[in-house]
C-alpha cells in the first residue's frame, strides 16, 4: 500500500447505486454457490421438506387445483392438510414453466428450478442488508461518506461470508430462504426514516406476506409492527409513516389469505399457519392502528396512548376469541403423544446448548455471529450517541437481541441472527476505517474483511482446546454405515413397483412420495399424528405377535428400511424383537418377501398375502 489515497468511492448510499450492489454481491454469491453444490442437486432432493415441496409443485403442473391443498397420499385414507403457503408451489410451478418455454424437458426444466429458485433469493436478502447498513450508518454522517462506506462493507460481509446462505443454496426449495428475506425486508423497512413512506409500505407488505409464508419469523414480525407503533407513540409527526405501514399490512394479509386458502377453509382457526383467527387479529390491529394514528396524531401523547391501547387490546382480543389455546404458540395442537419419539428430537428445533453437545464446530459458528452482532451494535452507539435514538439501531437492537433467544430455543433461527449481525459489523468497519484516514474508504473495507465473522469462527475453530476432537470408537463397536437412504436411486425398486402404501420411518415419507407413485403413512409433519402413531405403533410391535396384524389393518403393501438410522432416536422406545429392530439387524419376519439385496441403501419389503405365510411355515 502506498501513501496515495483511492479513487472516489461512488455514493452507494443512493438508492440505484445501492441496488447494483447488491445485485454483484449476488450474483458473485449465485456464482460460488452454483459452482460448489449445483452438481449435487441432480442424485437427492434435499431435505424431506425440499422433496415434499416438489410434490406439490409437480401436482400444480399436472393440473392439479390451486385450491386442491389435501395431500391425499399422506397418511390415507385422510390425507393431510399441510400448514404450508401455496404461493410457494405457485412460484415454483411459474419457474418451472418459464424455463420450459426455453425448450427444456420436464425434467431438465425441474432441475434449473431446483437450482434457481433458492439464488433469486438471495437478492431481496442482500438488498435489505445494505439498506439496514444504510440507515444504521446515520444520514447525519452522509456527509463524511459514512454510509457508502458501510454499505461496501456490508457488501463484502455478504460476499465473504457464505455461512449465510444455508437456507439459499441451489435444491434448497423449502420456505426458509422466502421468510428470511421478507424478514429482512420487513426490519429495513420498520427501520428507515425520512420524509418518504416507501420503507414503512415495504416493511408492511413484507410482514403481511411472511406471515401467509408461514410463522417461523412471527416473533420478529410482531415486534417490528409493534415496533412501528412505538415510533408513533413517541413522536406524532409519524402518523404518516404509522397509517401507511398498517394499511399494507392489513391490505396485503388479505390478499395473500384470499389467494392461498381454500374458501371452503376460510373459517377454520389454527395456530400454526395464517388462519381466520390471525387474519382477523391481522386486520383489526392494522385498521385500528391505522385510524388510531389518523385521529391522534396530532394530540397530546395520552391520546396517542389511549388510541395505541385500543388498537392493541381490539387486535388481541379477536385473535383470542377466535382460538386461545393458540396462547400456547404454532405448536400448540400437536399430539403430545408424537413428541417423545419424533418432535423432540427434529435437529432444527434443538436448542443451542443440545447444538453444542452433538457438534460444537456448529455452536461455536452460533455464538460467534451472535456476539460479534451484537457488540457491533453497542459499539457503533459508543462511537456516536446519536444512534441511541436512531429507529434503525433499535429496531436491530430488538432483533439480535430476539434472535438470539429464539436460536437458544430452537437453533433454526439461528439463520437470522446471522443476517441481523452484517449491518451492524458493517457499520463498525466504516467508523473505525474512518479513524484510520490514510488510505480512506479502502480502509473501512480491510477492516470489513477483517471484521467477518466466519475469519473469527475459523480460528476459534482450529484454536487447541475448543477444535473438536472425535472421540475414540468404543471396542467392539461397529461404524455406522454410510447415509444414502435420501437419495434417489436408492428409491428405484420401489418406483418401478406396483403403486401402494408404504409405512416406513417417518423421515422417509416425502421421499416416497417425491421418488415414486406410492403413498406413505408417516412423514415429517405434525399435522398428520394420526399417521405418524399408526406407523410407529406398526413398527414398534413385536415382529412375530402384532406387527403383521397392524399392518394389514392399515392395507399395508411395503415396508421400507434405512438400516443407516438404526440409531436414530425414534427407535428409542422400542424393543429388540419389535419389527423396525429386526429390520434394523437384516432379520425381517417371515410374512415380509424381501425385494431388494439386504445390504441396499434401502431395504424393499412386500407383505406376502396371508395364505403365502401359512405355507412358508413349516
Amino acid at each position: 500500500m502506498t501513501d496515495r489515497p483511492p479513487p472516489a468511492l461512488p455514493d452507494l448510499s443512493v438508492s440505484a447505486r445501492l441496488s447494483g450492489a447488491a445485485l454483484v454481491a449476488t450474483l458473485v454469491v449465485a456464482l460460488m454457490l452454483t459452482v460448489r453444490d449445483d452438481a449435487g442437486i441432480a442424485f437427492s432432493l434435499g431435505d424431506t421438506d425440499d422433496a415434499l415441496r416438489l410434490v406439490n409443485m409437480r401436482d400444480l403442473l399436472h393440473g392439479r387445483g390451486w385450491y386442491d391443498v389435501l395431500i391425499t397420499r399422506l397418511q390415507p385414507p385422510m390425507g393431510t392438510w399441510i400448514h404450508w403457503s401455496r404461493l410457494i408451489d405457485g412460484g415454483l410451478a411459474l419457474t418451472d414453466r418459464l424455463f420450459r418455454l426455453t425448450g427444456a424437458n420436464p425434467a431438465q426444466a425441474e432441475l434449473m428450478t431446483r437450482a434457481a429458485w433458492p439464488l433469486f433469493w438471495i437478492f431481496p436478502a442482500v438488498l435489505a442488508t445494505l439498506l439496514s447498513a444504510r440507515e444504521l450508518a446515520g444520514s447525519w454522517a452522509k456527509e463524511q461518506g459514512l454510509a457508502s462506506v458501510a454499505v461496501l462493507a456490508a457488501s463484502i460481509a455478504v460476499v465473504v461470508d457464505l455461512v449465510l446462505y444455508v437456507q439459499f443454496h441451489p435444491g434448497r426449495v423449502d420456505h426458509h430462504d422466502v421468510q428470511i428475506a421478507l424478514c429482512l425486508l420487513a426490519l429495513a423497512g420498520c427501520g428507515s426514516r425520512g420524509p418518504g413512506l416507501r420503507g414503512a409500505i415495504m416493511g408492511g407488505v413484507a410482514i403481511g406476506l411472511g406471515l401467509a409464508i408461514g410463522l417461523e419469523a412471527l416473533i420478529f414480525e410482531a415486534v417490528f409492527a409493534a415496533g412501528m407503533a412505538v415510533r408513533f407513540l413517541l413522536d406524532g409527526r409519524e402518523a404518516r409513516r404509522t397509517t401507511a405501514f398498517a394499511l399494507a399490512l392489513a391490505i396485503t394479509t388479505a390478499l395473500a389469505f384470499v389467494a392461498q386458502t381454500p374458501p371452503s377453509r376460510w373459517g377454520v382457526v389454527a395456530c400454526d399457519a395464517l388462519a381466520l383467527n390471525l387474519l382477523a387479529g391481522t386486520i383489526v390491529g392494522g385498521l385500528a392502528l391505522a385510524l388510531a394514528a389518523r385521529l391522534t396524531g396530532g394530540r397530546p401523547l395520552g391520546w396517542r396512548i389511549g388510541g395505541l391501547a385500543l388498537a392493541g387490546a381490539a387486535s388481541l382480543a379477536v385473535y383470542l376469541a377466535l382460538d386461545p389455546h393458540c396462547l400456547k404458540g404454532p405448536f400448540a395442537d400437536v399430539n403430545p403423544a408424537i413428541r417423545p419419539f419424533w418432535l423432540d428430537h427434529v435437529n432444527e428445533v434443538k436448542s443451542w446448548p443440545a447444538l453444542f453437545k452433538s457438534s460444537r464446530n456448529d455452536a461455536i459458528r452460533s455464538a460467534v455471529f451472535s456476539g460479534m452482532g451484537i457488540a457491533g451494535w453497542a459499539a457503533i452507539a459508543g462511537l456516536d450517541r446519536r444512534r441511541l435514538r436512531d429507529p434503525a439501531w433499535i429496531f436491530t437492537g430488538v432483533a439480535l437481541a430476539l434472535g438470539v433467544l429464539a436460536a437458544w430455543s430452537a437453533i433454526r433461527m439461528d439463520s437470522y441472527v446471522e443476517w441481523f449481525a452484517i449491518p451492524p459489523l458493517g457499520v463498525l468497519a466504516a467508523e473505525l476505517g474512518r479513524r484510520i484516514p490514510r488510505y480512506g474508504w479502502l480502509s473501512g473495507a480491510l477492516v470489513a474483511a477483517v471484521l467477518c465473522p466466519v475469519v473469527l469462527t475459523g480460528l476459534l475453530i482450529i484454536t487447541p482446546g475448543i477444535k473438536v476432537v472425535p472421540r475414540p470408537a468404543k471396542p467392539g463397536a461397529v461404524a455406522a454405515p454410510a447415509d444414502h437412504c435420501f437419495d434417489a436411486a436408492p428409491f428405484a425398486p420401489l418406483a418401478a413397483a406396483k403403486p401402494g402404501l408404504v409405512v416406513s420411518e417417518i423421515d422417509l415419507g416425502p421421499f416416497v412420495l417425491a421418488q415414486t407413485s406410492s403413498s406413505a403413512m408417516s412423514a415429517p409433519y405434525h399435522r398428520m399424528s394420526w399417521g405418524i402413531l399408526k406407523a410407529h405403533t406398526a413398527l414398534q410391535a413385536d415382529a412375530d405377535a402384532g406387527a403383521e396384524a397392524r399392518l394389514r389393518d392399515l392395507k399395508t403393501d411395503y415396508v421400507l428400511e434405512c438400516r443407516a438410522h438404526a440409531r436414530h432416536a425414534d427407535r428409542d422406545d422400542m424393543g429388540r424383537n419389535s419389527l423396525q429392530r429386526r429390520l434394523d439387524r437384516g432379520d425381517p419376519p417371515a410374512w415380509l418377501e424381501p425385494l431388494t439385496a439386504p445390504d441396499a441403501p434401502l431395504v424393499l419389503y412386500r407383505l406376502r398375502p396371508p395364505s403365502g405365510v401359512a405355507a412358508a411355515t413349516p
